[in-house]
């Protein structure tokens, strides 16, 4: 067709040295859009496609970044050479797969096989120069005061953090108490993998991007120092909140008791949907009809038991299932946590479905902010153009 519109290829520079070279008037009349270019179906479905990828390429991104901290500090405090080779090698085999069809879960199943390796090659990497590093840098700290077994707890955050940590050992004994620098006992609870192997979990203090050393001893007794901690198979609890659990295993309470008020409007639950209104693209499209309509399952049968109950962290283990799919969860709070923590392993062998998380909270807003890295978008919720969208660690409606 014959079009008096003509197309130019030009690079980023040239493309605004012509705008900029626009009389005013005609820059009044030029088109303006304000936002994001998202995808809306056709690509919404590569959000969360091989999800496995995706959660992996973010350990890569967290690793290579403590990774990455810590030898620097190690490297100007004169302690061991800077890794450059065997970081720029990881960091390379991590960003090889941040192209279309590969990073967006879209591919052949024969491109995950290489993209697998390649991850789990680059967090090896990662870990092994970050340990090397903190391991370095341990020289520079004061373990003059340790009477047992030195432990060293790292915190690559920006900001500080106090929770539970554990740290794996070999020892016959079952018995042990932490100690921080005032020489102070702090909260620990002991579990027996062997006769030989026990796993000590304890309530570390770790400034951001610091290191911090703990004493362990061998006792006679387990820790008895008393914290708000307390759990059972309906319930999990803690000084700032209560958590409760339904006989599904779901979480239907979540009461803050700092700000006296119930969190959720809901159960938070695991949802079934139907995936069938993408005919040609279903790896990576999602279509709102699919999004909007009621769920088809919830996982079901549920084996529910408390895995941890101590004074440092408790938890609660649920397995549920659904088809041919097995949905583990444990949920668990720390003796200092402000939020409760749900991990999630998903045996996931359903076919033209979906597995959504419900959270239906009291708080409402028309708006969201979304975490996109470099600081946070606001987008509208649940709109038809805006069923599906992206972010990196988290979302807030409040």
């Amino acid at each position: 067709n014959v079009s008096d519109t003509e197309v130019y290829s030009a690079t980023t520079t040239e493309f605004f040295d012509k705008l900029e070279a626009m009389s005013d008037e005609q820059k009044e009349i030029m088109p303006v859009y304000d936002g994001e270019f998202l995808l809306t179906a056709h690509g919404a479905g590569s959000y969360t496609s091989r999800t496995v990828t995706k959660r992996w390429n973010r350990r890569c991104e967290q690793l290579a970044d403590a990774a990455e901290r810590y030898s620097t500090a190690a490297f100007v405090n004169g302690l061991c050479n800077y890794p450059q080779y065997s970081l720029d090698k990881a960091w390379k085999n991590v960003i090889a797969h941040h192209f279309h069809d590969d990073i967006t879960g879209t591919s052949f199943e024969e491109c995950y096989k290489r993209n697998h390796n390649d991850y789990v090659q680059a967090m090896n990497t990662f870990s092994e120069e970050y340990t090397s590093a903190c391991n370095s840098l341990s020289d520079l700290l004061d373990t003059s005061w340790v009477e047992g077994t030195v432990v060293i707890v790292s915190n690559p955050l920006q900001s500080d953090r106090r929770d539970a940590v554990s740290v794996a050992i070999k020892s016959k004994s079952n018995y042990f108490a932490v100690f921080d620098k005032n020489g102070t006992e702090i909260p620990s609870q002991c579990k027996s993998l062997s006769q030989s192997e026990k796993i000590i979990t304890f309530i570390a203090d770790v400034p951001s991007c610091g290191l911090a050393v703990y004493d362990m001893r061998e006792t006679d007794s387990s820790c008895n120092i008393s914290t708000d901690l307390s759990v059972s198979t309906a319930y999990i609890e803690n000084k700032y909140i209560n958590v409760r659990l339904d006989e599904n295993g779901d979480i239907y309470s979540v009461f803050d008791k700092r700000l006296n008020r119930e969190l959720l409007s809901k159960p938070i639950r695991l949802a079934l949907l139907n995936n069938t209104h993408s005919f040609d693209w279903p790896a990576w499209e999602i279509k709102y009809d699919d999004c909007k309509n009621e769920p088809y399952a919830y996982p079901q049968n549920p084996q529910i038991t408390v895995k941890e109950n101590g004074c440092a962290l408790c938890s609660v283990l649920v397995t549920r299932y659904i088809g041919k799919s097995r949905f583990t969860q444990e949920i668990s709070l720390s003796s200092e946590s402000e939020y409760v923590s749900v991990y999630n392993e998903t045996d996931w062998r359903e076919e033209a479905s979906l597995l959504k998380a419900e959270f239906s909270f009291t708080a409402k807003n028309k708006y969201a902010n979304y975490d996109i890295g470099l600081g946070y978008t606001q987008r509208s919720t649940n709109t038809e153009k805006l069923s599906e969208v992206p972010a990196q660690k988290w979302a807030d409606i409040t």
